[in-house]
């Protein structure tokens, strides 16, 4: 099931016109489908996780750790032999290390 791209009516597969305003169906590859469900679970999950983490991060050390693991989750983009989780895995390890090594 679809809807009209003009008036958001509830649209059959197959039809080639909205029945509520006579609007012609748009076509929709699948991969523009894909990549517009990919995009919506990504901005939920990035959502959900800023409510999840907004107590942690107020802490100090928690911001830094998780700036290091975001560096190292970017700088896996640019080198092909680092999985995303690895260097977020890095990054927020090297931090830590500096972070609590400081304080001996």
């Amino acid at each position: 099931m679809t809807n009209c791209a003009s008036c958001s009516a509830a649209m059959s597969e197959g039809a080639k016109f909205c029945s509520e305003c006579g609007t012609a169906a748009v076509a929709v590859s699948p991969i523009e489908t894909t990549f517009n469900a990919a995009v919506e679970f990504a901005s939920n999950v990035a959502e959900e996780t800023g409510k999840q983490v907004s107590g942690v991060l107020r802490d100090e050390n928690a911001q830094k750790i998780a700036g290091g693991a975001a560096l190292g989750a970017v700088a896996a983009v640019f080198l092909p032999f680092v999985t995303l989780g690895a260097g977020a895995l890095i990054g927020a390890g090297a931090v830590a290390y500096r972070q609590f090594s400081k304080k001996d």
